[in-house]
């Protein structure tokens, strides 16, 4: 029996409290600690620069070179280099501000952290971080999911400009950036992410790699990257080389991966999938191999730019090629092809009351095929194509009685086409233009912060005689925050933020009519949606200094109009295709609706300094996320939400070694709708270690990763192919990097 209490009351209350309890642990413990044995100069460590999350304690990835270790030497100078590191500046943040400054929550992953866990996918790589969880369909394909947002929702840039990919519209589609060449990635929690595009309204992740030279470098530098991983037989590398003579730069890299199908330890399918939809009989259930997840990637880039004394301009040309199968569908794969051609530029003071101007642009021609094995031979099912440009524009302009800040205009085009079998919305015309501000002032010991961005977003929709006449939507759309950090009393800081943002319906939610076989739905849009408003709210108490650090809040999103997949109770066959993905030919028919939502949620992110030495150092980092999202008319749990998720891990370091045992509970997640099964929970058990041996012509950093010891079947929540595809089993990984 449902409980009389609202769920929104229920929900923050119990978030509130769990936040408050970790806030005075973490003040009592620390006090205590500190008062026996205080850390001398200790420097500021906050969200975001946690020891497992951040450059703050991994080496930052500075603007002249690739991220180092911060663990490759034992004198008490590094020592002290590596404790001054936290100061970690957020490229994304509009006056590239540090964590510790911003009001919004962002998490840091340096290259170091990526390349030990260079995962194919960046939302299997980003997994981990506090509040951040991923789609995972398989090895081949996983975007982020924040917060228990997911698609749409969640907005995806690499260096600062939109993907222009088909990543959003459907969780078998890959993100088409490789993390091998990723320097680093920045997590924009919440609402408060508006600043990145109507789009952005669960969070924003932001990937800077490689290509474009936008840092000055005099000489020659370089790496060379090989990794392999037992439990899909991995093999990955990666080379990057640049250089600079007189303001001329150039850079060039490439990267190749593949692997076999993925070992898991039991059965594909779940158990609750087993009882209630039985194998006919004569069949056999997948055990020990995920079949037809074998992938194959490879790509590379060059990049050339002119640096002078107060400005740059460049150029970067880009392909990224994929091949990788779809899990529980045998016969099928997808083989994705993008080119994409950037160009950036900088200048300083170029106008009175202009501190810099700073352009981006980037086009990009992306084209997937899903690919059938018959016995025909091979056949095109359906065929991706979006082809579209983003152009940002951010002015910082000169402190204004205290206020310094930025203004920005942004232009974002796709034209995206799907024709075929699983083509299941018209050919589509995107258009974005939009303007954003940020401002900031300092006022005695509060850092208030406020943005602001308009969007006008047009949709165009071809006549098509699959999908009817043409239909265009035009939306006008915004959002504001408002935060500040105060600081009462060093090194305690709050942290709060309000922010309102508005997400207009993309394509496939307005125009969708047929089956999503990836999914396993036949998706039905609707043409007269509303956009989504969201009004959030934020509280993170965080400690910068001591023994102990780290930071703990809780959040409310409070959504109209969320844009929701609502079963119709209606089913389709596709054995009228003449081929599906594997599975019941008979799918269930969803509407996409408007319905009234709220997110509830709390995160914690905690350091224990249990010894700093000369020579050593011994650290303890804990971690906690939850979320509770439901319908506030009905009161029903919103699909693929992530369990509650407990974790903790001890990393040693001594003269270059640097090792780490981590163990993380994730609860069985049982509040889910009629239609979705409960997930079970699992443990999962890791150790790692690395060594960096630095020489006189260059550095070689050796690292080895055990993960899932346990051999636990893992399914995450947040997947719609949960059933189908658990994560890998039992695994030995590990690589040499070279840089010199």
């Amino acid at each position: 029996m449902r409980s009389r209490i609202p769920f929104r009351f229920r929900a923050l209350f119990t978030s509130t409290a769990l936040v408050v309890a970790a806030v005075i642990v973490l003040a009592r413990v620390s006090d205590a600690v500190d008062d026996a044995a205080p850390v001398p100069n200790q420097p500021p460590h906050v969200e975001g620069t946690g020891d497992s999350h951040d450059a703050s304690t991994h080496g930052e990835a500075s603007e002249d070179h690739p991220a180092e270790s911060s663990h490759g030497d034992a004198s008490d100078d590094h020592h002290d280099e590596h404790l001054s590191s936290v100061e970690e500046i957020v490229v994304t943040a509009p006056l590239q501000r540090s964590i510790k400054q911003l009001a919004k929550p962002v998490v840091v992953m340096t290259e170091d952290e990526i390349r030990q866990n260079a995962a194919p996918q960046i939302g299997e790589v980003l997994d981990g971080l506090p509040g951040v969880h991923q789609s995972y369909f398989g090895p081949g394909a996983s975007r982020p999911v924040i917060r228990g947002l997911a698609g749409d929702n969640i907005r995806i840039l690499q260096n600062g400009l939109g993907l222009i990919d088909a990543s959003a519209i459907s969780p078998d589609h890959a993100v088409g950036v490789e993390p091998l060449l990723i320097q680093r990635a920045e997590v924009v929690r919440g609402p408060s992410a508006l600043l990145y595009g109507p789009n952005a309204i669960g969070g924003v992740v932001n990937l800077k790699t490689r290509g474009l030279p936008d840092t000055r470098v005099e000489g020659v530098q370089g790496a060379i990257l090989g990794r392999g991983n037992s439990v899909n037989n991995d093999g990955a590398g990666s080379a990057y080389l640049e250089g600079g003579y007189k303001g001329f730069q150039i850079h060039a890299n490439g990267f190749a991966r593949k692997t076999d199908n993925l070992s898991i330890p039991g059965f594909a399918r779940s158990a609750e999938l087993r009882a209630v939809d039985p194998l006919p009989p004569g069949e056999t259930e997948e055990k020990g191999e995920l079949v037809n997840t074998a992938l194959e990637n490879q790509g590379g880039g060059i990049g050339a730019a002119y640096h002078w004394d107060n400005g740059w301009i460049g150029v970067a040309p880009a392909i990224y090629k994929s091949t990788y199968g779809i899990p529980g569908a045998p016969a099928t794969y997808i083989d994705l092809d993008q080119r994409r051609l950037d160009f950036g530029g900088y200048l300083q003071a170029p106008l009175p009351g202009i501190e810099a101007i700073e352009a981006k642009l980037g086009f990009v021609d992306y084209e997937h095929e899903e690919l059938e094995a018959t016995t025909r031979g091979t056949v095109v099912g359906t065929r991706f194509e979006n082809q579209g440009y983003d152009l940002r524009i951010d002015a910082t302009h000169s402190p204004i009685a205290g206020v310094e800040g930025s203004i920005g205009f942004e232009s974002y085009y796709s034209d995206f086409d799907a024709t075929g079998a699983e083509a299941f919305f018209p050919p589509t015309e995107t258009s974005v233009q939009s303007i954003f501000a940020f401002e900031e002032i300092v006022i005695g010991a509060a850092r208030i912060q406020a943005a602001g961005r308009i969007d006008f977003s047009s949709f165009d929709a071809a006549t098509s005689p699959l999908f009817g006449p043409g239909d265009s939507r035009d939306f006008v759309t915004g959002g504001g925050s408002l935060g500040a950090v105060l600081t009462p009393v060093e090194p305690y800081s709050v942290a709060v933020n309000v922010a309102y943002a508005q997400r207009p319906p993309n394509a496939a939610e307005l125009y969708a009519d047929g089956p999503h076989l990836a999914t396993a739905q036949y998706e039905v849009g609707d043409r007269d949606l509303d956009e989504q408003e969201s009004l959030g709210f934020e509280v993170v108490a965080r400690k910068a200094a001591g023994r102990v650090t780290g930071s703990a809040g809780v959040y409310y999103n409070h959504i109209d109009n969320f844009i929701d997949l609502i079963p119709t109770g209606e089913f389709f066959d596709t054995s009228e295709l003449g081929h599906s993905h594997g599975g019941d030919p008979i799918i269930p028919i969803f509407q996409f609706e408007n319905v009234p939502a709220e997110f509830v949620g709390m995160e914690a992110d905690v350091t224990v300094h249990v010894v700093e030495a000369a020579s050593y150092d011994v650290h303890l980092n804990l971690l906690a996320d939850w979320v509770f999202a439901q319908r506030r008319d009905t009161g029903e749990d919103l699909p693929y939400l992530p369990p509650l998720r407990l974790g903790g891990e001890v990393v040693f370091d001594w003269q270059g070694l640097t090792t780490q045992l981590s163990l993380r509970w994730d609860r069985k997640q049982d509040n889910t709708p009629e239609f979705i099964l409960p997930t079970d929970g699992y443990v999962m058990l890791d150790i790692g270690a690395n060594y960096q041996w630095p020489t006189s012509f260059g550095t070689f950093d050796l690292f080895l990763r055990g993960t899932n010891l346990l051999d636990q079947t893992a399914r995450l929540s947040t997947s719609t192919r949960k059933d189908f595809a658990p994560l890998g089993g039992v695994a030995v990984s590990g690589g040499a990097l070279f840089q010199f």
